[in-house]
């Protein structure tokens, strides 16, 4: 039997992970990692999100926290957190790109 996994102390993306974390849903329960982002924030990522391994596809890797996810608005800069796909942050920003 292979010993437990440790990502403790691996870095991917921008996470630096700290230790095992609690169970967490993303879909269903499983088994997290705590990580701390680059910026400071901590957060909890299930471990099939870490590409620890070459087989977990690239558009399901978490590398950073959702702050730092956040695309900026095409207008005035705010942050945009995902998942969403718009380009401004709001329909003033969207009226004014148009323009």
């Amino acid at each position: 039997m292979p010993p437990p996994l440790d990502l403790a102390g691996r870095t991917f993306g921008r996470l630096t992970v700290l230790a095992r974390g609690p169970l967490v849903r993303w879909g269903r329960l499983q088994a997290s990692w705590l990580c701390r982002c680059e910026c400071g924030a901590e957060l909890a990522v299930p471990q099939n999100r870490l590409p620890h391994r070459a087989s977990i596809p690239a558009s399901h890797v978490v590398d950073s926290c959702p702050d730092c996810r956040a695309k900026p608005c095409l207008v005035c800069g705010t942050p945009i957190p995902p998942p969403s796909s718009a380009r401004t942050c709001s329909d003033v920003c969207c009226s004014e790109q148009k323009e």
